[in-house]
């Protein structure tokens, strides 16, 4: 990962302010996949505690529990069809564009004023 001499410098000045480290994405990614792999399995001899998970990924304890507990995961599930709510609303439905389709294939485009 690449950074801007401009970037950097702001790092090095702000680095006080900090009280924890900001942790990447990837990481945390890791981490959590981790962490429900060891939920979904369970304690088994061969398997990691958490802390020993928290260790490989080099997040401290208070911090893995910070990153897992937060609700500003960006991760949408796939398995729920959520309705967009962001943007301008449409001017066609989709129940308007399946229409639109239909007539198209049905019916084909002779004789109609195409735009």
């Amino acid at each position: 990962m690449t950074t801007t001499r401009s970037k950097s410098a702001a790092n090095r000045i702000y680095a006080h302010n900090r009280s924890h480290e900001n942790w990447d994405t990837p990481t945390k990614a890791a981490l959590r996949e981790a962490v429900d792999g060891f939920n979904r399995r369970g304690p088994i001899l061969t398997t990691p505690t958490k802390s020993v998970i928290y260790q490989r990924a080099g997040v401290p304890y208070s911090s893995a529990h910070r990153i897992l507990n937060a609700n500003t995961s960006r991760r949408v599930p796939f398995e729920n069809e959520l309705s967009e709510t962001r943007g301008r609303r449409l001017i066609l439905t989709s129940g308007d564009l399946k229409y639109c389709e239909h007539l198209i294939r049905d019916f084909g485009t002779q004789g109609r004023d195409l735009t």
